[in-house]
């Protein structure tokens, strides 16, 4: 599978990943919604700085995936914490993570910087922070 990641230009995440300070991605919602139970092992991940940019920054492999079961908001408090040099998380978004039932930590290997990638202009895929596909050439400009 493949995954679409779009990050927040302000937690500085993909510069901190391509220099390796960053090793691991969360994803929490009130509900499973998507990623969740989605990713394995070996999915390739392609990584966006911004949704008004449609060049793909970066890539990286999924090494290890943790789907929490139904969490209470003291239970996310401490995965986070557990995680927290892997995860990197500025304040605003340990907030956002924070108090979720369902937490998603993806755990990053061989990240690296793409250069000759652009996704399509779709105004579907504009809408999404994360989308799944088959085959990146659905998504990529030839």
């Amino acid at each position: 599978m493949i995954h679409i990641v779009y990050l927040d230009t302000r937690t500085n995440a993909l510069e901190l990943m391509l220099t390796g300070k960053k090793t691991m991605i969360a994803k929490g919602s009130m509900g499973r919604r998507i990623p969740y139970k989605r990713i394995e092992v070996g999915d390739t991940m392609y990584f966006l700085e911004s949704k008004r940019n449609r060049d793909i920054d970066a890539k990286a492999k999924v090494l290890h995936v943790y789907y929490s079961g139904k969490l209470t908001e003291e239970e996310s408090y401490e995965l986070l914490d557990q995680y927290k040099t892997e995860l990197r998380l500025n304040t605003s978004q340990y907030r956002k993570y924070a108090g979720k039932r369902y937490i998603t930590l993806v755990n990053l290997s061989s990240v690296e910087k793409v250069t000759d990638r652009t996704l399509k202009d779709d105004s579907n895929i504009n809408n999404e922070e994360w989308i799944l596909i088959e085959h990146l050439e659905e998504l990529v400009e030839e």
